[in-house]
């Protein structure tokens, strides 16, 4: 298998999602000499009008303007890459990943892709493939991974270390290219795929044959959720026999497993702690996420191998069952701040054993910072006329009264939508170790 990959510094958009343009625009640039100011100047200079896509019509960043500002700071440095950052839309999911790969190993450019529809925009710095492209249309070579940096992520925020994803070419099509743009009013990408990449013409579109396979919904009669089923694809999946990958098998222990509920197929959601570890404060390396049904790899998050640590276990809920984890909201109660105010919530401790879901939404746009909803009651005031409510606690701690769902993701979970966690005021936040 052949590597491509280019060394970015991973930009979290903090907990504003209309940032992740601008988040991406800032890692493709992190290399240069001259370094962005901030996310809120990127964010003013992607708001660019394109097409119908207008400020104050979608809340993010345009492809028009991410392309714009790229090619303005590269101009700026008397760099010749500005002309590999153009807006390409594509009616091809496969069509548009190939293209990708050929600008990774052709021109060493960083393209930027917009994914979950018209939802969120990520950066994808490499790829392995079996064989060196030949141009941006080739349908030869078969892709097995694509290596993301994802705005979404928060976890980096602990420890202030970067961190790089792989997934598979399936979880990148069945998840990420679930579906093209798909709002008529915009009609220049209507039913497009988007990235921002080099000009070269990409391949024919395949006529409606290229619709994602969904994964199995249904839990076959072995639940592949297992430790032993992670260790395993540690040793087996091609990922993990090349570097910087190839340091984990055989150095990490995995945590207690959690199933999380997704649209188009469960998944299971595993933590890695380098081998050896005692004590509250064990150092998470690695994660990774298989389908609960088939157990197949689907993606892998992991810190730099020479910092070996993204966070420490007692800073989340990872690697907690679900009977730990209310035990532990139990003992802590949840204080969520609304309004300038904190408010403290008591779970109710004779709930049923909570569990993780995920859907693309405001409050998380990646799937490694899934949820549990937590019956809970406000904790001041008078005890006969408190009510129970649903919290939203994610698994990094932070909860919210409330979720908003992102659009036309594709990645819907009957339910959620539907009106799910519309409780009270949208997005309160707050650190189950109290105010920040």
């Amino acid at each position: 298998m052949l590597p491509y990959f280019n060394h970015v510094n991973h930009v979290s958009q903090g907990g504003n999602i209309s940032y992740c343009g601008a988040a991406s625009v800032m890692m493709v640039l992190s290399l240069l000499p001259s370094k962005p100011a901030d996310l809120g100047e990127f964010y003013t200079l992607t708001q660019v009008k394109d097409h119908d896509w207008a400020p104050g019509y979608y809340e993010g960043s345009s492809p028009k303007g991410i392309s714009s500002t790229i090619q303005t700071k590269f101009a700026e440095t008397g760099s010749s890459k500005k002309s590999l950052y153009t807006v390409c839309p594509v009616c091809d999911r496969e069509a548009l990943s190939r293209k990708i790969c050929w600008a990774l190993a052709k021109y060493k450019a960083t393209p930027v892709a917009l994914v979950y529809g018209a939802n969120h925009w990520v950066v994808v710095n490499g790829c392995k493939v079996n064989q060196a492209p030949v141009s941006s249309s080739d349908p030869l070579f078969t892709i097995a991974y694509l290596y993301l940096h994802d705005p979404a992520r928060k976890y980096e925020d602990k420890l202030g270390i970067p961190h790089q994803e792989v997934v598979s070419y399936s979880e990148w099509l069945q998840r990420y290219l679930i579906m093209p743009f798909n709002d008529g009013r915009i009609t220049a990408y209507t039913d497009k795929f988007i990235a921002i990449l080099d000009d070269d013409p990409p391949g024919t579109c395949q006529d409606g044959s290229d619709e994602a396979a969904e994964y199995a919904d249904e839990i076959v009669a072995i639940n592949r959720c297992t430790a032993k089923n992670a260790s395993d694809l540690l040793l087996h999946e091609e990922v993990f026999k090349y570097a910087p990958w190839d340091v984990f098998p055989g150095h990490v222990t995995a945590l207690e497993p959690s199933t999380v509920r997704e649209a188009r197929g469960d998944s299971c959601l595993i933590s890695f702690v380098a081998k050896g570890s005692r004590g509250p404060k064990k150092p998470v390396v690695l994660m990774m996420r298989v389908g609960v049904s088939d157990g197949k790899f689907r993606s892998a998050l992991a810190a730099d191998p020479s910092n070996m640590a993204m966070f420490t276990s007692d800073t989340t809920l990872n690697g907690k069952s679900g009977p730990e984890v209310l035990n532990t909201l139990v003992k802590t109660d949840i204080p969520i701040k609304v309004g300038g105010k904190r408010r403290v919530f008591i779970p109710d401790p004779s709930q049923r054993p909570l569990s993780l879901f995920w859907e693309p939404c405001k409050e998380s746009m990646s799937p490694y910072l899934p949820f549990y909803a937590v019956r809970a009651r406000e904790k001041n005031g008078d005890s006969g006329k408190r009510k129970s409510e649903t919290i939203y606690v994610r698994m990094d701690g932070k909860a919210f009264r409330s979720l908003t769902p992102v659009p036309n993701s594709g990645l819907e979970l009957e339910g959620f939508s539907n009106g799910r966690g519309r409780n009270s005021q949208t997005g309160s936040e707050h650190d189950r170790r109290g105010e920040r």
